[in-house]
């Protein structure tokens, strides 16, 4: 939902369920900022850690995500930690 928020597209399409189930294991996500230079580092830095394959490197509650998202928000705000 929030690549879709930012980019104003779908993280993939697929005309089949089972073609969309296979992108989502195969193909590498497009970040954000190459569909739209105009978001925020910061923003695309949290979206992919939502989006990393690695279970261990996405966020562990939706506490997570919303404190840096309000950072991600906020002019005084450090930056979110990048996905490798």
């Amino acid at each position: 939902v929030l690549y879709r928020l930012l980019t104003g597209r779908p993280l993939f399409v697929a005309d089949t369920l089972e073609q969309y189930r296979d992108q989502l294991l195969t193909r590498d996500v497009r970040p954000p900022r190459t569909v739209n230079d105009s978001i925020p580092e910061r923003l695309e830095a949290i979206c992919l850690r939502c989006l990393t394959r690695e279970i261990s490197s996405r966020y562990t509650t939706a506490h997570d995500l919303a404190r840096d998202l309000k950072a991600a928000v906020s002019s005084n705000a450090p930056p979110a930690r990048s996905v490798g």
